[in-house]
């Protein structure tokens, strides 16, 4: 467990450097107004990946579950499952794009791209994910860093070398994930051994699952992006450039909690499944992995003051002129993030008991308040209350989790307890 801890977490983290290289490089070659309309794409297209790729998101969890053979079955319909949903998606953003491209000042063409970005991002994602759960770490590590390796080499040669200013970074990623993609749906297809069969009743059972996620995907999306849209609205681009910006220098404790998650969720699968087994009873279990996860919290509230720590040393010389306010937002956003690592070390339990309607319900619940929030801080305190929303809905959304996490565990073993 601790290497496949540390590896995915190392490579999570690696993979997370480009990404935070390309904000000094943007920042210093854009315009406060344009990097805030990049900002404000890279929002929309966050906002639409649950929608387009849903029938993925029980990839992890039925992999512990299945056999081989079943498993091969579900990928295939998952895949499948993402066509329907992006031809959707896309007529739905064209038919909105004149709106929203005037509202937001987008480019419209860009605007249209995005469900296309997402779809290609969904055939390199669920390699990924295969990889991870068999171990191959070689493998999982190429098709991880790959496209953001990529990007960043594209994006400083067309920033520099073709001068397409601020349109860089997209025309980096839609042809480093096309490449991928294609690679990507062949190496699979070796992997498991796709036969494309559809199977109605695995479509179902995917359907039961997945569709109870795409509100709670949909809502958490929603509410690390309904700031920058009304900061667009209320303040406008420029404010959303130097959030973002705050954000991004956080986003490097998003990411240490986030690479910590995707080696913790597998291995609270595959644990829980050897309770499941008889290996060990599930009261010891649960107790133990209670155990385990009260030092995950302790050392991910530890590694968020060093960044923080470390953002307040080195900004200034990371940003230029005219977003020193980004320095103190980024500080105060590393708090909500390390709330949100505590929340995604609690939420495996309710994906492996099958409760996406309940964690849906709870991120509905904080994206409401989140938006309340929003509307009632961003006017009295500008940029600085769309941070207090988000850090104080992030502490809901734990607390809530936490409680239902308790609750469904305690029925659990009172279920076990009847049954013997």
């Amino acid at each position: 467990m601790l290497r496949s801890l540390s590896l995915i977490s190392a490579l999570s983290l690696l993979n997370a450097v480009f990404p935070f290289l390309l904000l000094p490089i943007l920042t210093f070659h854009l315009t406060v107004d344009e990097f805030g309309s990049l900002v404000i794409l890279e929002t929309f297209m966050a906002i639409l990946v649950p929608f387009v790729q849903f029938s993925v998101a029980g990839l992890i969890v039925e992999y512990f579950k299945l056999s081989k053979s079943d498993f091969r079955l579900y990928i295939t319909n998952s895949l499948l499952l993402v066509i329907p949903a992006f031809i959707f998606f896309e007529i739905m953003v064209f038919l909105s794009s004149e709106f929203i491209s005037n509202q937001f000042g987008l480019h419209r063409t860009w605007f249209l791209m995005l469900p296309v970005i997402i779809l290609l991002n969904v055939c390199i994602q669920a390699l990924v994910t295969v990889y991870q759960c068999k171990k191959k770490y070689k493998f999982y590590s190429i098709f991880l860093l790959g496209p953001n390796v990529l990007t960043f080499m594209l994006t400083i040669f067309f920033l520099f070398f073709v001068d397409l200013g601020w349109q860089s970074k997209l025309f980096g990623i839609v042809i480093s994930f096309s490449i991928f993609a294609v690679v990507s749906i062949l190496f699979l297809i070796k992997e498991i051994d796709i036969d494309w069969k559809i199977d109605f009743s695995v479509i179902l059972s995917n359907l039961r699952f997945t569709l109870p996620i795409i509100p709670h995907s949909v809502a958490a999306g929603l509410y690390f992006m309904a700031d920058r849209l009304f900061l667009s609205e209320l303040l406008g681009n420029a404010s959303v450039a130097i959030y973002a910006a705050g954000m991004q220098l956080a986003l490097v404790m998003s990411v240490v909690q986030n690479s910590v998650s995707k080696a913790w969720t597998p291995f609270v699968m595959e644990y829980l499944k050897k309770c499941g087994s008889g290996d060990k009873s599930f009261s010891c279990g649960y107790n133990e992995l209670y155990r385990f996860m009260l030092l995950g919290c302790l050392v991910v509230m530890g590694l968020g003051v060093v960044i923080a720590f470390a953002i307040y040393l080195s900004v200034d010389y990371i940003l230029p002129a005219g977003y020193e306010q980004s320095k103190y937002l980024g500080m105060m956003l590393v708090g909500g993030f390390c709330l949100l690592g505590f929340y995604k070390v609690y939420s495996p339990l309710l994906w492996y008991h099958k409760r996406t309607g309940s964690l849906s319900k709870v991120t509905i619940v904080v994206f409401f308040i989140n938006l309340a929030l929003n509307a009632v801080f961003i006017p009295e305190f500008g940029v600085y209350g769309a941070c207090y929303a988000t850090i104080i809905s992030l502490f809901f959304q734990f607390a809530f989790t936490q409680v239902l996490v308790f609750r469904i565990v305690k029925n659990h073993l009172r279920e076990l307890e009847y049954a013997a």
